[in-house]
């Protein structure tokens, strides 16, 4: 009887979790395509009064759940977002312009693509929000997202930026050392095609930098994220976990000594997406790349809701 009792009582708080929030699914037109969206707001949200966050994904193909496709995923930006939502936080976030329910108006061309061309769809959502009379937007930008939060924050003043994972170098810098440690043999061979196409060049086919993705990577290498933060005027937070493998501490201290009026909190295990583990297992680690059973940082979540309740 009193494991049916906890069992009910379980079950209602799971309830009052799921359905404390309205979620609305729909596309918003930015121009060269329609962005699939999901706008997440706490019960009897005030567009004038409250907090609202637009999350920017990371690099390569994620959803708004920060999932990839064809994969097994960990959900973390659906997670952070109902976690922010049950603290009274809005969110909306959203598919990249080729991924999830996004529409392109015409045949997707990867050659296209570069990360001005992201930045102006994140830009789009920025004043589709602002115009639908969100007062309060913050920019949250996960990994490659906290870059182009940055760019964005060069044309327009949010209510504050929130650097999560984000790189302190630029990507050419990031990339080789991130090559020099995953496939050390093979780095160097790798880190002179880095420089061949930074510097202009089409380098040859690979499996890393094939010809139509080199455009992107072109413009990507050009940004320099302490170039870009060092005169933001905005409220910056700046996240980062101790257990990630992808960005490291330096990045943080980096980007925090660009522009030292930024708050730099360090959370001591969370992995790059955002989990946390009490462990310095490589496996495990990756693991939370790919298992939704592991949870969102608490820190992250907690470290978020008092920034962006502290500004008035």
């Amino acid at each position: 009887m009193k494991k049916r009792i906890f069992l009910s009582a379980l079950l209602f708080l799971v309830a009052c979790f799921v359905f404390a929030q309205h979620q609305k699914d729909f596309l918003i037109d930015v121009g060269a395509a329609q962005i699939g969206v999901t706008l997440s707001t706490p019960q009897k949200f005030n567009k004038k009064k409250g907090n609202i966050l637009l999350i920017i994904p990371g690099s390569g193909n994620p959803d708004r759940n920060g999932n990839q496709p064809g994969m097994v995923n960990a959900s973390y930006l659906k997670m952070l977002s109902d976690s922010l939502v049950a603290k009274g936080i809005a969110t909306l976030r959203f598919d990249k312009r080729y991924v999830g329910k996004s529409v392109m108006k015409r045949p997707f061309k990867e050659d296209e693509l570069t990360i001005d061309t992201l930045e102006n769809d994140v830009l789009m959502l920025y004043k589709w929000l602002s115009k639908s009379g969100f007062k309060k937007v913050y920019l949250a930008g996960h990994s490659e997202g906290a870059l182009i939060a940055l760019l964005m924050a060069q044309e327009i003043n949010p209510a504050g930026i929130i650097s999560i994972s984000g790189a302190g170098r630029r990507g050419d810098l990031l990339l080789s050392e991130q090559l020099r440690k995953q496939i050390p043999q093979q780095a160097e061979g790798f880190i002179k095609q880095i420089d061949s196409i930074n510097n202009g060049y089409t380098v040859q086919n690979n499996f890393l930098f094939r010809k139509s993705v080199q455009p992107y990577l072109k413009s990507y290498f050009d940004k320099n994220p302490t170039t870009l933060i060092k005169n933001i005027k905005a409220p910056i937070l700046i996240i980062q976990g101790l257990r990630d493998i992808q960005v490291t501490k330096t990045d943080a201290v980096l980007l925090h000594e660009a522009n030292p009026k930024s708050i730099l909190d360090f959370m001591p295990n969370m992995t790059h997406v955002l989990k946390d583990i009490d462990t310095d297992s490589l496996e495990i680690n990756q693991a939370t790349y790919t298992n939704p059973s592991y949870p969102i940082s608490m820190d992250l979540v907690n470290s978020i809701v008092k920034f962006v309740n502290s500004k008035k």
